[in-house]
């Protein structure tokens, strides 16, 4: 059900919220690599055992020079046109059944923005793990729901291309996630068998924020099949519902009309919770709302076409635990502070 905004319910969630543990540090050793390297390439590296990863790091190497820390104090991929798939990782202490959040930057050696950079995160606590991809010059964004007392982040060059295009990462911070975040890239994608027997096409491009491409390889849908079709992302993490406070729709540039009709929400139960109508005047749609124990998201279609560059959707964190979005609580809470004072007197 959509989470009810009375007084009473607030009382109960203010409670919740102040029983959550206070904000950490960022837990990464040497995430911005100021502190030069000593670390030990992984066994098969093709340096030979070299140190110099970055302090605080462990890492494996395509080449030689694939995998080093420049004069600008960042870690440098694929260096000397090597193949990619080198990466750096670090495990640190986190708490259990709480939601983390890595953030990171990462741009081209040579500056450009050509799309052909590519860097994956992957967060591993236990039994849980998440991976996240993002392409282009951008500052990158993951989130896990911790199952243990340790939780190992890796980041890795996975471009396709070894000519010219040395990926460059800084600034690596991992914390307790607080805040509104793009919770998409944590979904199971699925679509209508008619849309592509259940694939998203692009699915990196699918959460990335990377808006305005062109082309059809940088969109995520790009469909021409029969009326009544849907694409869809299933939420129940870790066999929990998701609060959802806000969803995003692009159209792929030039193809507004195209944006689908309808935004399904659903519960874990399979309850539909709210219909919402597609406005394609604009070619971007976004709606709030506050809706609790999301089980899926369905972007469906009566025509014939689907064809967006992107879908986001928010969810709010108060040191790591998942919540209705925070203003609207603070909002409700002062509201029922009131009653409680008129009441005395």
């Amino acid at each position: 059900m959509i989470f009810s905004r009375t007084p009473c319910c607030m009382v109960m969630a203010s409670a919740f919220l102040a029983s959550i543990p206070s904000h950490a540090a960022n837990l990464i050793t040497n995430g911005d690599f100021s502190g030069g390297t000593s670390g030990t390439y992984a066994p098969g590296s093709a340096t030979g055992g070299a140190n110099n990863v970055p302090t605080g790091w462990v890492g494996y190497a395509t080449g030689n020079d694939s995998l080093f820390v420049n004069g600008s104090q960042r870690v440098n991929f694929n260096g000397g046109d090597k193949p990619s798939g080198s990466y750096i990782e670090q495990s640190v202490s986190t708490q259990t059944n709480r939601w983390y959040a890595l953030a990171w930057q990462q741009q081209s050696h040579s500056g450009t923005d050509n799309g052909g950079v590519l860097m994956t995160s992957t967060l591993t606590s236990g039994a849980a793990s998440t991976t996240s991809s993002l392409r282009g010059m951008l500052d990158g964004a993951s989130l896990i729901h911790t199952m243990s007392t340790s939780t190992t982040v890796r980041l890795s060059d996975i471009g396709a291309s070894t000519v010219s295009l040395d990926t460059q990462l800084d600034n690596v911070v991992l914390d307790l996630a607080n805040g509104q975040y793009n919770v998409a890239h944590l979904a199971t994608l699925s679509s209508d068998s008619q849309y592509g027997l259940g694939t998203w096409g692009n699915e990196e491009n699918a959460v990335d924020g990377r808006i305005g491409a062109t082309n059809s390889s940088n969109t995520i849908f790009h469909s021409n099949n029969n009326s009544g079709g849907w694409y869809e992302m299933d939420f129940t993490l870790n066999a929990m519902g998701a609060y959802i406070d806000r969803i995003e729709i692009e159209a792929r540039p030039g193809f507004n009309s195209r944006m689908g009709d309808s935004i399904q929400i659903y519960s874990t139960s399979d309850a539909l919770l709210e219909t919402i109508v597609i406005d394609d005047s604009s070619g971007s749609f976004g709606v709030d709302g506050t809706w609790s124990d999301v089980g899926r998201i369905r972007i469906a279609n009566d025509g014939d076409f689907i064809n967006l560059a992107e879908v986001r959707t928010f969810s709010s964190f108060v040191d790591g635990v998942m919540v209705p979005e925070p203003s609207s609580l603070t909002l409700l809470g002062l509201g029922s502070l009131a009653l409680v004072l008129r009441r005395r007197k």
